[in-house]
């Protein structure tokens, strides 16, 4: 199958989207305008995603049963079907998000065989009867609460999963690793906008630290001021479903939480991480516990842009070939069978 041919003719389609008629949440409008925007850089990525995952499957394409989880607005999902996979599965835990892959498969006349709202831990037994073969997400894996739950469901709807995830969260690009920390003590110390950047979401938050805080305090009006703030500092990294047992336990024996992090945090009502950054011993385990091998590849910059950064981007993804993982915007995570 050559999918970079079938994104050649992919990408005109995307062309012809008219978003004046796209109607969905603004977030998820201004989404879709990003990636049309730069939809041969995204297609690139598309294309390498589904090469590596024929890679791990060892099934002809339209043998294969595909879940897109994290899909978003549902483009790389519309490839895959596009491509002629045997069925295509999105799963999207925002409602908004799946609302807008509908009338996106709607318009450009491309089927998703089958739509599930939720966490993918929730979904996996509907997931299940559809017997896929594989699953796919890009920009997701960073964001998952509890990355062994996610693993655990993918191993409980197929032992045999093959598997392929891109995340911007490199460890081991230091410049990448400096700019994602920044954006984690905003969200942490001052909270954000959506006029912070481009993507960053339906709605503005407070900083995690004084949400933590009022919800602790909310909950345990008894505690002292400097309780309170052991509390929510210590519970750094943690929505409240689970902060709610620890302050229980502070109340019953005095035990203080330490947060087992410097700068990773999440939404405190979600678990939303902020572009989690994880080593990757830490991916190497979680595969590994649930009889996955993992594969971890770069990933490339967008050479597409006309001009100096063009040319600067092309000499990068030369370099790769000797600095590799290390100088990556992103990564992919391949997972098979051992």
């Amino acid at each position: 199958m050559n999918f970079q041919h079938q994104a050649k003719s992919f990408s005109v389609l995307l062309e012809g989207i008219d978003l004046k008629v796209f109607q969905a949440a603004p977030y998820c409008k201004k989404y879709l305008g990003h990636l049309l925007g730069h939809r041969n850089y995204y297609l690139d990525m598309y294309v390498a995603v589904l090469e590596k995952l024929l890679m791990q499957c060892h099934k002809p394409v339209a043998e294969i049963c595909v879940i897109d989880t994290g899909a978003g607005n549902g483009v790389l999902s519309l490839f895959a079907s596009y491509c002629g996979f045997k069925s295509v599965l999105l799963n999207e835990i925002d409602p908004h998000f799946v609302e807008a892959a509908r009338q996106l498969s709607h318009q450009l006349q491309i089927p998703i065989n089958a739509y599930f709202t939720g966490d993918l831990i929730d979904c996996q037994d509907a997931i299940r009867q559809w017997q896929p073969d594989a699953i796919i997400g890009t920009d997701m894996i960073e964001h998952i609460y509890d990355p062994f739950l996610f693993f655990n469901a993918i191993r409980n709807i197929n032992p045999k999963m093959a598997s392929v995830f891109t995340t911007g969260s490199n460890p081991a690009n230091p410049f990448k690793v400096y700019r994602l920390k920044q954006l984690q003590k905003k969200d942490e110390w001052e909270g954000g906008q959506p006029a912070d950047i481009l993507l960053f979401g339906h709605e503005s938050h407070p900083a995690y630290f004084i949400w933590r805080k009022k919800l602790i305090r909310e909950y345990a009006d008894s505690l002292s001021e400097a309780d309170t703030k052991m509390l929510a500092l210590g519970t750094r990294g943690r929505k409240w479903t689970d902060i709610q047992p620890i302050v229980d336990t502070y109340l019953q024996n005095g035990n203080e939480p330490v947060a087992d992090h410097s700068n990773n945090t999440c939404h405190p009502i979600t678990g939303s991480w902020t572009e989690r950054l994880l080593p990757f011993s830490f991916y190497r385990d979680i595969y590994t516990r649930n009889g996955f091998e993992l594969k971890i590849d770069p990933g490339f910059y967008n050479v597409h842009k006309k001009g100096l950064k063009a040319m600067f981007r092309k000499a990068l993804n030369r370099s790769a070939r000797i600095f590799g993982i290390r100088i990556a915007p992103f990564i992919f995570l391949s997972g098979g069978r051992k």
